[in-house]
């Protein structure tokens, strides 16, 4: 690989990571197309009042991607002070494909070690950057509980999960990724029923 294919590599994977300069970068090349067919076709006073407009939006518009970006590192920066680790957490692969609705399946086992019924929630998936947050709500219990994982360079998923005041589902889970669409692991912590457990834990996406 040359020097050119290495750079174009890295600001590729540079937009990739952060969404918010990918759209920047696409206004950019949209804007810099309007303003050359502008000067190509149009009039003085349209070119300049065409040009001008253009300007304005691409300003506001750049202004705007910044502060979303801004809003996506503030959670991060207040509680991990350690900048080299601030910016491992945050650099990894960029989770966005993962965003929308999946079934989280924990397939537990008794005592005995015979299967038992699986017990199967519809979770909401929203990602930023590496990040991956997800709600749940458990039917049987009537509340909700929450994930947050990061997607590795492989592609897997160290997940947390926590219940409303404090009830199950609490606990740690390695979900490693089989496909775009399936990933499979362990999970260990405190269930729905406030018991410490074990079990198996498939997330699929739904559709």
């Amino acid at each position: 690989m040359n020097g050119n294919d290495k750079t174009l590599r890295m600001i590729a994977n540079g937009l990739a990571r952060r969404p918010a300069y990918l759209l920047l970068f696409g206004l950019g090349v949209i804007g810099g197309s309007v303003a050359m067919a502008v000067g190509v076709m149009g009039d003085g006073y349209f070119q300049t009042f065409s040009i001008g407009s253009l300007f304005m939006f691409m300003l506001v518009s750049a202004m705007a991607v910044v502060k979303v970006e801004e809003a996506i590192q503030a959670g991060v920066s207040t509680i991990i002070h350690d900048t080299e680790a601030k910016q491992q957490f945050m650099d990894g692969p960029n989770a966005v494909r993962m965003s929308g609705t999946w079934t989280l399946t924990w397939r537990w086992s008794t005592r005995e070690g015979a299967m038992a019924p699986d017990d199967s929630d519809v979770i909401a998936l929203a990602a930023s950057s590496s990040i991956v947050f997800g709600t749940s709500y458990d039917d049987e219990h009537g509340r909700t509980y929450w994930m947050i994982g990061r997607i590795d360079d492989e592609g897997d998923m160290p997940a947390l999960f926590w219940g409303a005041n404090g009830t199950g589902p609490v606990g740690c889970a390695f979900l490693t990724r089989q496909s775009v669409s399936l990933f499979i692991g362990s999970w260990k912590g405190i269930n729905k029923n406030g018991i410490a457990a074990y079990c198996d834990v498939i997330m699929e996406r739904k559709g």
